[in-house]
């Protein structure tokens, strides 16, 4: 009879009105057609999308226990940039509903600090979890992720971590990341083993680990720790300069490099390890002199569902109570200082984020054919930038900002007036801050 019942209300009503109706009271399916809808929404390039952005990357602090050499951080310092006490409460986060409502996945990213040092972190994680059930993620350095951290993580099943260890002995962490190499291997080690014990699925566990001159030759060490704690997986990558300073740890011969890379893998795979590591193996590339034609070229076939898919929320180290805010991390479009925008709507009115005149141009633009793609994205496709970010990255920046420039010129013309909304600020050039992280 239920049955009956069942297939005479599809028949009335239609599948598309079930699903609607599905989203009031079944999460998980309101996520996944929010995802469908923003997929074909941007294939249309929808300007004003009723859909809302599936995976949210957000840090919850600008505050850090480290100051890794090898970190962007210095170049802030040295710049005298002020820091800003930068932690985002669970009182704003819960005005944040629009945010998070049809939200896929929600990913803790650090960028210059440390969400786990939140002084709601806990509290955070337990209501989005609980509330808005996304799949949770973080990247840390591990220093504070302390037993209460962990065992509330196996408790509401938060599903991955990301622990970034760039050395295998305490000697090559000082060089590197000048922190306590024991106690971040003994709260890898103790999450890790609670995991086994307890025969929980979640999080999975993962290793960063940037291969340069000064890690490489002891890195066979982690790939034993990983498999002996069971870890799902150890990301071997290539290190990137972002401290120029520190140049004694970048490869000179790449050769040499890559030979030592194909080492570590044959030892994984003698150990039973080569399942962990990245299927790519993270080769240094030499990179051969083009035309400057053949270095602005783009492939038009190359879609970017982004503007409608993802929302990016970069906690600043200067500016208080604010986040760098965008759809990806090339094009920081605004400055969004939270408090000020609460305080005026009473909550985060994310349509008026959402359907901003620049993300409307840039839906517009972001995939137009026919020469027609906005300076800035059509850069961002380009083998222009993948090899200026290789060799030359000054150079690199400064092509960046001469497109953002372009972009806002030509947004200028179609968008005149663009109406005010009360603690969103664009940027219409990279501040202060942004710059000294180049």
């Amino acid at each position: 009879m239920k049955k009956i019942i069942k297939d005479s209300i599809k028949k009335i009503l239609g599948w598309r009105i079930i699903n609607l109706l599905a989203t009031l009271v079944l999460p998980e399916q309101k996520k996944r057609l929010n995802k469908i809808m923003a997929l074909e929404e941007a294939r249309r390039d929808t300007i004003k999308p009723n859909s809302r952005p599936s995976k949210i990357t957000i840090s919850l602090s600008n505050c850090c226990n480290l100051l890794c050499p090898i970190c962007s951080i210095h170049n802030l310092r040295s710049n005298g940039i002020r820091r800003a006490v930068n932690n985002i409460s669970i009182e704003n986060i819960k005005v944040m509903d629009e945010i998070f409502d049809k939200a896929k996945s929600a990913n803790f990213m650090g960028h210059i600090g440390e969400s786990i040092l939140n002084p709601d972190f806990i509290e955070i994680i337990n209501y989005i979890k609980l509330k808005y059930k996304l799949e949770l993620s973080i990247s840390t350095n591990g220093m504070g992720l302390n037993e209460k951290i962990q065992d509330t993580m196996l408790k509401i099943g938060f599903d991955s971590i990301a622990f970034s260890i760039h050395a295998s002995t305490p000697e090559t962490y000082g060089i590197l990341q000048a922190g306590n190499f024991e106690m971040v291997i003994g709260n890898l080690t103790s999450l890790a083993e609670k995991k086994i014990k307890g025969n929980y699925k979640k999080p999975k566990i993962s290793i960063v680990y940037a291969l340069n001159k000064v890690n490489v030759d002891e890195a066979y060490k982690m790939i034993d720790l990983a498999k002996k704690l069971r870890v799902n997986a150890l990301n071997f990558c290539r290190y990137l300069d972002y401290n120029h300073k520190i140049s004694k740890v970048i490869f000179d011969d790449i050769e040499e490099a890559n030979n030592k890379i194909d080492s570590l893998y044959e030892y994984a795979r003698e150990h039973d390890s080569l399942e962990a590591l990245p299927k790519e193996r993270p080769y240094l590339k030499i990179i051969e002199e083009k035309s400057n034609r053949e270095l602005c070229n783009y492939n038009e076939e190359i879609k970017c569902t982004l503007p409608w898919t993802g929302l990016q929320m970069r906690a600043s180290y200067s500016h208080d109570d604010s986040y760098y805010l965008g759809c990806c991390n090339v094009f920081n479009s605004f400055l969004f200082n939270y408090k000020k925008h609460i305080d005026k709507y009473g909550r985060v009115d994310f349509e008026k984020i959402w359907h901003h005149p620049v993300l409307q141009y840039l839906r517009q633009t972001v995939n137009a054919d026919g020469g027609r793609r906005n300076p800035l994205c059509a850069y961002c496709k380009s083998s222009q930038r993948a090899h200026l970010k290789a060799t030359n990255n000054k150079e690199n920046y400064r092509i960046k900002l001469e497109m953002i420039d372009k972009f806002f010129q030509e947004f200028s013309k179609q968008y005149q007036e663009v109406e005010p909304v009360d603690g969103l600020e664009i940027l219409y050039t990279e501040d202060e801050e942004l710059h000294a992280m180049s």
